[in-house]
């Protein structure tokens, strides 16, 4: 029979990505040691990850191995230096710690490459779909969030516990959810929604993001939005001064109500006490800037070279400086040597500044803003979604710039059999 090749590769899309966000790490972690300790290497590779590389084998063997390789240095050669820099980056986290300690590497880097290989063969509208299936997650996700926070109940039981409560809703850790709601909540400014369908669901994203405590991710997501609205007010094209000086007067008084209104959540509010109260430098803050000293602990061969997971956190433990790395780009270089850490940043680099290049001003907000909230908590250096939502959302919304709309297009598909 015949098929067409790109519904299949949309749909496997949308399940793979749905199941990334509807199962957490502390979800699978309570049936079966995912994220813990122990257990058969299969159970370290989300079920997610799983169906997308199912999907991938599929597509790579219709399209056959050499027309795929062909389709994709042509066509996508940004998503494609960076699935090679991902392999090779996989290749040195075995060699340093084994199969048991590049699960996290599968999950979070080549889930993404994957995912933005198979994407090139969707056409913007189906593109378009699973941006607005991530918003939507998301949003639920957030509405689960206030819940658990207004009835000090958690729908799932986390695995960790602060000294004050923060939701966990579906996503697990509340730094992972804080890095996926930030990331959506500036994506969003860039769609066609109108200006009160984008304050209703920002804001939902920002209490949101107090639910979960995240200092780091609303200070990078205050910080985008007030890049992304002073801005706005001279990027706009507009017809005539008359009507540019309205529009630079809309959106300055928009950085006025929006800067008021955090101050009244924060100060005000029983949602906004979770950060009111720790505004001050305290332990945790002090361990994000300490997380730096912990190279003075580890010798000039070994951050060359990279160290063994048990190796990285036996130094640690014993360094006295921190109990955790809080800073994912110091765990990378340590787990991963500088060669290869500084091939993942120019890889990474190159596919974001493509990315930024294809699309607008407004592209360079969001990669700001998650490159910002990411950069405060070590959420990268584990098994987390949140690099591809990032990037996902990033294609998505790219598709609402006029000039990419006419640039835009899939491989040919439509001639695939089975």
């Amino acid at each position: 029979m015949s098929f067409k090749l790109s519904n299949l590769i949309y749909k496997g899309l949308i399940v793979s990505m749905a199941l990334r966000l509807c199962l957490s790490n502390t979800l699978l972690n309570h049936h079966y040691p995912y994220d813990l300790t122990g257990g058969h290497w299969y159970q370290k590779i989300h079920p997610g990850t799983m169906a997308l590389m199912a999907l991938f084998f599929i597509v790579f063997f219709l399209r056959e191995p050499a027309s795929f390789l062909h389709e994709q240095r042509r066509e996508n050669s940004a998503a494609f230096q960076f699935a090679w820099g991902i392999l090779i980056m996989a290749a040195a986290s075995v060699m340093n710690t084994g199969l048991k300690g590049t699960a996290y590497i599968a999950d979070t880097f080549a889930f993404t490459a994957v995912y933005l290989l198979l994407m090139a063969y969707l056409s913007p509208k189906q593109k378009q779909r699973i941006s607005a299936l991530v918003f939507i997650f998301i949003a639920l996700n957030s509405i689960i969030a206030v819940g658990e926070f207004s009835l000090k109940s958690h729908l799932i039981e986390p695995e960790f516990h602060f000294g004050f409560f923060r939701s966990s809703a579906l996503f697990g850790h509340p730094l992972a959810n804080s890095l996926i709601t930030a990331t959506a909540a500036i994506a969003f400014l860039k769609t066609p929604a109108s200006s009160s369908v984008k304050t209703v669901y920002v804001g939902l994203l920002i209490t949101a993001l107090f639910s979960f405590g995240g200092r780091g991710s609303l200070g990078a997501l205050c910080a985008g939005i007030f890049a992304y609205m002073f801005l706005a007010a001279w990027m706009e094209q507009k017809t005539d001064i008359k009507t540019q000086l309205g529009g630079v007067l809309y959106y300055y008084f928009g950085l006025v109500v929006v800067f008021m209104g955090l101050v009244l959540f924060i100060f005000y509010t029983d949602i906004g006490s979770s950060i009111s109260s720790r505004l001050n430098m305290d332990s945790s803050i002090k361990e994000r800037f300490n997380s730096l000293l912990i190279l003075d602990h580890f010798s000039g061969s070994e951050i060359i070279w990279g160290v063994g997971s048990e190796e990285f956190l036996s130094t640690v433990g014993q360094s006295g400086v921190v109990t955790i790395v809080e800073n994912f780009w110091i765990v990378m270089l340590l787990r991963l040597g500088l060669p290869v850490f500084i091939l993942f940043i120019a890889s990474f680099s190159y596919l974001l500044y493509q990315s930024a290049k294809k699309g607008s001003w407004v592209n360079i907000v969001i990669s700001f803003v998650f490159l910002l909230a990411a950069s405060t908590n070590n959420s990268l250096s584990s098994k987390t979604v949140s690099l591809a939502v990032f990037l996902v959302l990033m294609t998505g919304t790219g598709l609402f710039d006029s000039e990419m709309i006419k640039q835009t297009h899939s491989f040919p598909l439509d001639g695939a059999k089975s």
